[in-house]
């Protein structure tokens, strides 16, 4: 009994030790580009597929 209440104390610690390292850091900023050519993205789109949403239906 003694040995399972050591795994699950070690256990526990592990898993609350992985927990915590990711609030470590925080999140991130966004990376964004100098330019965008926006020529290239003129013109007429079309729509390959189509999953509409439950209030669309």
């Amino acid at each position: 009994m003694k040995g399972l209440h050591l795994l699950l104390s070690l256990c526990a610690m592990v898993l609350l030790g992985g927990c915590a390292h990711s609030f470590d850091e925080g999140p991130l900023p966004p990376k964004t580009v100098e330019n965008v050519d926006f020529k290239r993205y003129q013109g007429k789109w079309f729509e390959l597929a189509r999953l509409p949403m439950f209030f669309q239906r």
